[in-house]
């Protein structure tokens, strides 16, 4: 027999349950006596876990609903995850540094080709900074500099401040002067008062990157400088393949190649008085 009841104090208040006079918890590790839970049979001490979980859930939501809402991330952010990522492509060495990452804890330089994966393997982390609580935003080298060019006051750049981590996409593809890299200090400074992580992404290696930057603020040269020393402390992960868009263009021909013989071989032995 089922009866309502009012919430003990263990259990959160803002989930409903139902209490079973007898029975064992549906938990084959627990099976203790038994309350219901959206449907489910579960102890009060397993209520109290799937309500924690719950809970996060709930939070993540709110993270996600606010980043979207915000524009502060895109379409298909979201789909970046570690375990759906392709072992067939990715770069074992990089993923492993990249999963062994605590979100938050340091600043993220990538750099590798076109086309490598950098872009999803940021939005990897950036879930992964999701999943740890932590509110995450997302905008391409290009946009920062419209948004400079905005101004200020406008929506600007004053956004970029908030979320824990912050993902700045393609460094190297936008027309970068020293006016806009002064901006681009700031922001990394203010970040880094804050306590709050940058994802960066380049074509070019560390190395490459201070001689790039110095091209674009030849008047001062102080800047680039400042630029590097305001990225510290910093994971650098260096991807060395190249394009995966290739790979996978490669993959895909073989798969329909192999569909393709597969389809005429089946052909053939349906087919005894075939010629061939």
């Amino acid at each position: 027999m089922v009866s309502t009841t009012t919430h003990p104090e263990r259990v959160s208040t803002r989930l409903p349950y139902l209490v079973m006079r007898d029975g064992l918890c549906a938990n084959p590790k627990c099976r203790r006596p038994t309350k219901v839970f959206l449907g489910s049979i579960y102890c009060a001490d397993c209520i109290e876990r799937l309500g924690g979980a719950m809970e996060r859930r709930w939070q993540r939501d709110e993270l996600i609903s606010r980043a979207e809402s915000g524009g502060y991330i895109v379409d298909g952010t979201l789909r970046c995850r570690f375990d759906r990522s392709n072992p067939e492509f990715e770069e074992s060495r990089v993923y492993a540094q990249a999963k062994s990452w605590t979100p938050g804890s340091t600043n993220v330089y990538m750099a590798g080709t076109i086309g490598c994966g950098k872009t999803y393997l940021a939005r990897c982390m950036l879930n992964a900074s999701l999943d740890a609580m932590l509110s995450i935003g997302e905008v391409t080298a290009l946009e920062f500099i419209k948004a400079v060019t905005a101004g200020y006051n406008s929506r600007g750049v004053a956004w970029l401040y908030g979320p824990k981590v912050l993902l700045i996409d393609d460094l190297d593809k936008a027309p970068w002067n020293e006016s806009s890299l002064g901006w681009f200090w700031q922001l990394l400074d203010r970040r880094r008062t804050l306590r709050r992580a940058t994802i960066v992404t380049s074509n070019f290696d560390a190395a490459r990157l201070c001689k790039w930057l110095e091209d674009r603020a030849p008047k001062n040269l102080s800047l680039p400088t400042a630029i590097l020393d305001r990225l510290r402390p910093i994971t650098n992960l260096s991807f060395e393949q190249g394009s995966l868009r290739r790979k996978e263009s490669s993959f895909a021909v073989q798969l329909s190649e192999h569909a393709a013989e597969s389809v005429l071989a089946a052909a053939l032995e349906e087919d005894d008085e075939c010629p061939f």
